[in-house]
């Protein structure tokens, strides 16, 4: 019997853990020159560029860091971000649910993520420690896989149980009307696939986080905001 399935991790320990993802995205965040550029994709205040870096975890899938910039506030991105808000599901084509487990105050979560099948993925979700921290007029979201996911919420067999090592977002207010966005992602996706196919792996993450910021810049433009989720 698994240590898991008698002791869960305290309260306490599960906030240390997302406390601590903040930290570690945010120097990944703010060190661009240890990531090499393999894609872009528009133009100008459109141009979306796509880096990877090699995982410090020991026979971990590459690090992948999205960049780009949007015509809003760091409030407004926020808005449509949150899980909870009405916007994310109406924008995200790739999301299923984000049902938050627990919910421990300043912003530490547990977070049950859940996205849909596309090109080679079958429905896949995560059970993650997530913590969102306002930074004056910016926002970091960070998360990591929560310990004993699996005793906190047993696996769907609809789903495949991914590893989620370290993922989130950097909003940063770069003038009154524009936002440097940041999306990193780090994950074993559970795929079993020869690595002869890395390349072609590489490529597909890449297409689905560039998909994911154009379907954002159309809800920046689109989709309009309760002034009651703009606090």
């Amino acid at each position: 019997m698994s240590l898991c399935a008698t002791i869960l991790p305290s309260n306490e320990e599960y906030v240390k853990i997302s406390e601590g993802c903040i930290d570690r995205a945010k120097e990944y965040f703010n060190n661009l020159e240890q990531w090499k550029l393999v894609k872009t994709s528009g133009k100008g205040q459109d141009l979306v560029e796509v880096f990877t870096k090699e995982s410090d975890i020991v026979g971990a899938e590459d690090m992948y860091l999205l960049r780009t910039t949007y015509p809003t506030t760091v409030k407004s991105l926020a808005a449509l971000l949150y899980p909870w808000f009405p916007y994310r599901q109406q924008w995200d084509a790739l999301l299923d649910s984000a049902e938050v487990v627990k919910n421990f105050g300043d912003g530490n979560f547990i977070i049950n993520h859940r996205t849909k099948g596309k090109y080679i993925l079958n429905p896949r979700e995560s059970v993650d420690a997530v913590k969102i921290l306002k930074d004056g007029m910016n926002m970091y979201f960070a998360s990591t896989c929560a310990p004993c996911a699996d005793v906190l919420l047993p696996p769907s067999k609809q789903f495949v149980r991914t590893t989620q090592y370290l993922g989130g977002y950097r909003l940063v207010q770069l003038d009154e009307n524009r936002v440097e966005f940041s999306m990193l992602f780090h994950a074993d996706l559970k795929l079993s696939v020869p690595r002869l196919m890395n390349n072609i792996l590489t490529g597909l993450k890449a297409k689905l986080m560039i998909e994911k910021a154009d379907n954002l810049r159309k809800a920046v433009k689109n989709v309009s905001i309760s002034p009651e989720h703009l606090s």
